[in-house]
Parts: C-alpha cells; structure tokens; sequence
C-alpha cells in the first residue's frame, strides 16, 4: 500500500511539464549523465541539468508541508 507522501510524490511528478519530467527519471531512474540526457533530448548538458533542477525545484515546492 502506498502512503500518502508517495501519492503526493507521484502526483508532483505527473504534474511536470514532460521534458522536466523526462530529465527527472533519466536522472534518477536511469542514472544518466547530463550529457547523456542531453544526447537524448537533443539539447545540451547545460540544459539537461537545468530541466533537472527545474524538477527537483517544482516537486520540492509541492511536497513542501
């Protein structure tokens, strides 16, 4: 059964936009480097890193009691 956190984490990560979120579990799900995310993404490392931290920034606001 999942808690009410993971629910409220879940939701934060839906509610991303989708190339957040792309970075987001390329990052942490996959493990990839920017650089490999931005080979993905066809953008550059620089902004691989800034869509990730642009997530981490929106689901710390949204988990933020």
């Amino acid at each position: 059964m999942r808690d009410a956190f993971t629910i409220m984490v879940e939701a934060a990560i839906d509610a991303l936009p989708a190339d957040q979120r792309a970075a987001l579990i390329m990052k942490d799900g996959e493990g990839l480097s920017y650089a490999d995310i931005g080979e993905r993404m066809s953008i550059s490392a620089t902004a691989a890193r800034e869509l990730y931290v642009q997530a981490m920034l929106a689901l710390r606001q949204a988990t933020d009691p």
